[in-house]
């Protein structure tokens, strides 16, 4: 296990903290994290990209080899095969251990106190099983990530304990959530509103004699740990497969002020306006990472699936929404570019709810989603959209894929989100949605920015070449 050196090395010095006296300090870091906070306070304010030689690049360096080396790491295919639905539970039991490591806000916990909390976790856990899918909990705890047929009480009978006999660790007290965010949040936080390590925009034709006929696109104007790594793997992929790919860094519908969310249908119709010739094109959300390039390319096989669809999109995990528009396939067809013309009618169109698709906040509407989720309710659309399970070991899939059909699939956890100030949890996501290793993609949708970013670890380090 490559990431075991970082783990031992974090473990040693919270065991050599443990001795020390509760921290009092009023401040969110202490050691290293209080150092690392310094020093991120010393940039400038204005963000910058994280250039190799500049000090914003550097800090930038210092925390993926400090934080996400852990994560991205995850590459042993013994490991892979072993673990493939713990892998949200290693990163949640790796971030706690590095905020009690670094934040103030954690009181070293003695072994009487050590011993009480896990008595009392016991006596929780064996008095309702339900209550036992904390935020450590995998994905597939519930069923949604396991694999169809897996027993639903596989995952949360072995979360973070079984973590901890795996790597020889022994069981550890998880301390209490601080008041404020903790130490990991914060450094977080100050590196993106000073660091932005995504490349400029760029386009790039798919390579000569090899191509498909389609583009890939993909963009925002978020920045986010690991960002020119979602880039990278996106290049890489569609290098590989024939596709053209359209970088944009930015949004096209900022000088306008619509939701960002706007940006990917702004930039399909951009596509189909400059690439004319092209036979399709497919946005990928930049939280999407494509986790297998060895095995069958799904978005050829959905268009194969389908091939009456002017656009292609799958279902959403969660059963407050139809459909999920993370990856769209769009064909370059008549009813294909007539449907982003009225996705973008609808942004802007009066309705009867007084909502505003373009620009109200994501607590009133889901803006594009919503769009293109009524128009498949109207029936008019209907023939022209096709919404795809996300799972379907009965159809396609190589020997190198991840069992049958598989599109758009998810890699999340339930925790606490300090920016929303509320509690997110996934575990009543649709049976067969959540992501597995061998999966086409993995998508880190509805996620803290912190969690985002270790959840793009893991599948960056899950990619199958």
């Amino acid at each position: 296990m490559r990431s075991t050196p970082f783990l031992l090395a974090t473990l040693s010095l919270a065991g050599a903290a443990a001795g020390a006296q509760p921290l009092a300090s009023p401040e969110v870091c202490a050691g290293y994290g209080k150092r690392l906070e310094d020093r991120l306070l010393s940039l400038p304010k204005e963000q910058a990209v994280a250039h190799p030689r500049t000090a914003a690049g550097a800090l930038y360096r210092t925390f993926l080899a400090r934080v996400m080396t852990a994560f991205r790491r995850l590459r042993a295919d013994w490991l892979m095969a072993t673990l493939s639905s713990w892998l949200s539970a290693f990163a949640a039991e790796a971030e706690r251990w590095v905020e009690a490591l670094w934040s103030a806000a954690y009181a070293p916990i003695d072994a009487a106190s050590a011993a009480a909390s896990n008595a009392s976790s016991n006596a929780s856990s064996n008095a309702s099983s339900s209550s036992s899918s904390s935020s450590s909990l995998p994905l597939g705890a519930g069923g949604n990530g396991s694999a169809p047929g897996a027993d639903a009480s596989d995952g949360a009978n072995g979360s973070a304990s079984n973590y901890s006999s795996l790597l020889g660790l022994g069981d550890a007290a998880e301390p209490a959530p601080p008041s404020s965010p903790s130490c990991l949040q914060h450094l977080y936080s100050l590196l993106m509103q000073r660091v932005d390590p995504r490349p400029a925009s760029f386009v790039r034709a798919a390579p000569e004699g090899r191509s498909n006929g389609m583009v890939l696109l993909s963009g925002g104007d978020r920045a986010a740990a690991l960002g020119e790594s979602v880039v990278e793997n996106h290049a890489e992929f569609a290098w590989k497969q024939g596709y053209g790919y359209w970088w944009h860094r930015g949004s096209l519908v900022r000088e306008l002020g619509w939701q960002p969310y706007w940006h990917k249908v702004a930039m399909l119709i951009a596509a189909s306006r400059h690439f004319r010739n092209a036979s399709g094109f497919v946005w990928i959300d930049d939280d999407v990472v494509l986790t297998n390039h060895a095995g069958d390319d799904m978005l050829q096989q959905a268009l194969r699936r389908e091939p009456h669809a002017s656009v292609l999109v799958t279902r959403d995990p969660s059963r407050a929404a139809t459909l999920n528009t993370g990856i769209m396939i769009v064909r370059n067809d008549e009813a294909g570019r007539a449907a982003l013309d009225e996705l973008w009618r609808r942004a802007t169109a009066a309705r009867p709810d007084g909502v505003s698709l373009a620009f109200d906040s994501q607590g009133r509407c889901l803006h594009e989603q919503q769009a293109l989720q009524e128009m498949v309710w109207s029936g008019e659309w209907q023939p022209h959209v096709a919404v795809l399970d996300q799972r379907d070991p009965s159809w396609g899939g190589g020997a190198d894929g991840g069992g049958g059909f598989n599109l758009n699939t998810f890699l999340r956890w339930s925790h606490y989100n300090a920016e929303r100030s509320a509690e997110l949890r996934f575990d009543a996501d649709a049976h067969g949605s959540g992501w597995l290793v061998g999966d086409f993609a993995g998508h880190c949708s509805g996620l803290s920015p912190l969690r985002r970013a270790m959840c793009v670890a893991v599948l960056v380090g899950a990619v199958k070449r």
